[in-house]
């Protein structure tokens, strides 16, 4: 086939679609809705897990990683690293030539105006081996762009003005252009540089093969003293997300249900290119009579199917321009309430060839079907019957999937904490130590971690002679009443106790079943006896995916901790107080609500929720288009037939029951096919999170019975609107 030919094809197909506007226009309504979903669902994987980080060399660019040994045994991964162990890595490392420190905090800045900024510190090396674009000024203190617009309103004499903390100022040198991130999906705020006196342990970036064998630098490193290293790895950073089997693994749920959408919707396009093509039976025979071979005919109706599929792209890639901002803010809108801005994903021309393929490769895919099936003499009935069906049953399993989906999320979404977190507060004192607060707050607490903030660490315990792992948080004596635990047993923790501990109703229950708690010990590893004074209430002191604390010890507090603050005050005048009273003991502090961390754990589970919610919308929207064409399109079919039956007498309900009864037999028969493959991503889903104790009976009752209503409904209202036909009409009809 040569490009005129395939030109005159083109031609002819586009005249074909313009002489049935309805039947083109719900067949584009149908895959461009699938292609749209599809190409925003690419856009957003594209930028985060394909695209390579803006800087040079990006595909040998690692972090350096280390697996240590606690005292107790316990074993952890980390990038975190001493300044003594950078010297070491640095000098040793001969396969890396490049390297470069940074460490991120957050820093209270009281000029231009009181708030907390997202901080990166680093190493004079960082900008120069990132390659670091800017808008204005040189390295040294740099603005985002999104900094720069909304705490300095875009001031365009920015350089040298100065940005001022609780203990120092800094003066401002250059600004980074809009979208650029650096290393990290989300710009931070402000990078500065990283003091040579500077305490804190570090990241480290370096450039060289990530399949270097590091372990020879495992005895230099514990030769320092510091901690009992076992394994050193370089870890690649080409990408903002790296693409491993966790990260496929993760993103599998959302493919398996944007990958049901899309044959959702190609079945639909096929039946639908099926129906039509048989309706063209006669013209196909004249041109197979007129010598055209079967072959040509087949590429002819491809080429149709084709052209649909790009038009079809052109359309979702238009609705992809217009619902990616809404997505973006939708999905990422519960990090920027923290300070966190991360930069839209640009839909450019990689986009519209996604989606460019995505049409051209489901016009060919579902198009020569039925094109091969219109060419042979063979009764449309069996392939249009396992179409609808496949079509149903890949609608069932999403919106089975959907329903458990957000029931989960909203089991997740109304989970009780166990505690009062409102008017409840973190106040971290920048410099360590602490702060002396007046009687304007109601109560003071602090502890080694605050709620909310990450999954507990285990502790090696033992109980007699049998060894556990035990969730153990030291706090002061004003902890549980400040955080609002209630006490449920015996007394809480009391200034100047040693040796004793509360501990949550479900540890009681897990360790002394059956025995009244108060009274009884456990031992940690570091050789602390513990005995129990009191049983609190069970809390979520982790994340809300994991549930109530399966264990939980309550230990008198001693070491580095942070403060917790209960105050009556709101929360603007909270923070500006508290901001206030840590100035006058030359402290900076951040303050942040602890219902803000709670926001955002659940705010996760909302947008899981949404994504759940859009996807099955999506399928019924789709499923019903698709039935309700199909429908219409056999009613301009039969339409002599219909009038020969209600000259014969046909009621109307006769003429509805003979046009839906397949489609209704056909809709069963998807539906219970579907139904029951829902158990297999649930068992998946099941793994990821084991905690919630949601009943899907509804989900696989109620939604299949849900999508049977609305198909039998799309699909009658064509042949309700068949009944009021004139039969005289009707017969005439061609």
């Amino acid at each position: 086939m040569n490009l005129h030919e395939l030109w005159v094809d083109a031609r002819y197909a586009i005249r074909s679609w313009r002489s049935n506007p309805g039947f083109t226009a719900v067949a584009l309504l149908v895959l461009g809705l699938a292609i749209g979903a599809n190409t925003v669902a690419f856009t957003f994987f594209n930028e985060f897990v394909l695209k390579p980080l803006p800087i040079p060399g990006a595909e040998h660019h690692v972090h350096l990683r280390a697996r240590y040994v606690e005292k107790t045994g316990e074993r952890f991964n980390t990038m975190r690293w001493t300044k003594r162990e950078f010297e070491v890595l640095r000098t040793r490392l001969t396969q890396f030539t490049r390297f470069y420190t940074f460490v991120n905090d957050t820093i209270a800045v009281t000029d231009p105006q009181p708030r907390n900024l997202q901080a990166r510190f680093v190493s004079t090396e960082y900008h120069k081996e990132l390659g670091t674009p800017l808008l204005m000024g040189i390295p040294g203190v740099v603005l985002s762009h999104e900094t720069w617009q909304t705490l300095f309103a875009g001031d365009p004499a920015i350089l040298g003005k100065p940005l001022r903390t609780g203990d120092r100022e800094y003066t401002i040198t250059g600004v980074a252009p809009q979208g650029y991130t650096g290393i990290d999906p989300a710009a931070p705020n402000v990078w500065l540089p990283l003091e040579p006196t500077d305490t804190r342990t570090v990241m480290i970036g370096a450039f060289g093969p990530a399949e270097a064998d590091l372990q020879p630098l495992v005895t230099s490193l514990n030769g320092l003293g510091e901690r009992r290293i076992e394994q050193v790895s370089a870890q690649p950073r080409s990408h903002h997300i790296p693409m491993t089997g966790e990260t496929a693994l993760v993103f599998l749920p959302v493919e398996f249900g944007f990958l049901l959408l899309i044959v959702v919707a190609c079945a639909n396009l096929a039946n639908l290119l099926l129906a039509r093509g048989f309706a063209r039976k006669r013209e196909i025979s004249i041109r197979l009579a007129l010598g055209a071979s079967r072959g040509r005919v087949v590429r002819q109706l491809v080429t149709e199917s084709v052209v649909l599929g790009l038009a079809a792209a052109v359309l979702g890639f238009g609705l992809t321009m217009l619902a990616t901002p809404a997505v973006h803010e939708f999905l990422f809108g519960v990090v920027s309430r923290a300070g966190i801005m991360v930069p839209a994903p640009r839909v450019n021309w990689l986009v519209f060839s996604f989606s460019a393929a995505t049409g051209i490769g489901v016009g060919v895919l579902f198009g020569l079907a039925p094109a091969l099936q219109v060419t042979r003499n063979a009764s449309p009935g069996r392939a249009r019957g396992a179409l609808v069906v496949i079509q149903v049953a890949a609608s069932t399993l999403l919106l089975v999937l959907a329903s458990m989906l957000i029931a989960d999320s909203q089991w997740y979404g109304t989970m009780p904490s166990g505690f009062d977190y409102s008017n409840l507060y973190q106040l971290t004192v920048k410099q360590g130590g602490t702060v002396q607060l007046d009687g304007r707050f109601g109560t003071v607490a602090r502890a080694e971690r605050i709620p909310l903030q990450g999954e507990l660490r285990q502790k090696p315990a033992v109980i007699g002679d049998r060894a556990i792992g035990l969730n153990v948080t030291r706090v002061d004596e004003a902890y549980i009443p400040t955080v609002g635990i209630r006490l449920v047993q015996g007394r809480n923790l009391q200034k100047g106790d040693a040796g004793v501990a509360v501990v949550s109703a479900r540890t009681a229950r897990t360790l002394w079943p059956g025995a009244n708690a108060i009274g009884q010990s456990f031992r940690l590893m570091d050789d602390r006896e513990f005995g129990v004074v009191g049983v609190v209430e069970d809390v979520v002191s982790g994340f809300f995916f994991q549930g109530l604390d399966a264990t939980h010890a309550y230990v008198p507090s001693f070491g580095e901790a942070q403060h917790l603050v209960r105050s009556p005050l709101q929360t603007g005048a909270t923070i500006q107080e508290l901001q206030r009273q840590c100035a006058q003991q030359d402290k900076v502090c951040e303050v942040r609500p602890i219902a803000d961390w709670a926001w955002m754990q659940r705010q996760m589970f909302t947008i899981a929720g949404g994504i759940a919610l859009g996807l099955g919308v999506l399928a019924i929207l789709l499923t019903c288009i698709g039935l309700n064409g199909l429908v219409a399109y056999s009613v301009v079919q039969r339409t002599k037939e219909i009038g020969i039956r209600m000259a014969l007498g046909a009621t109307s309900a006769n003429v509805v029951r003979l046009l839906v009864s397949q489609t209704g037999l056909r809709v069963l028969m998807g539906i219970a096919i579907g139904t029951p493959l829902a158990i297999f991503p649930l068992l998946y889903l099941r793994e990821l999170a084991s905690m919630v104790p949601v009943d899907h009976t509804p989900a696989y009752v109620l939604t299949p019975l849900f999508l049977l209503s609305v198909a039998m409904f799309a699909a009658g209202m064509p042949a309700r609107r068949a009944t009021r036909i004139e039969p005289s009409s009707a017969l005439r009809h061609e």
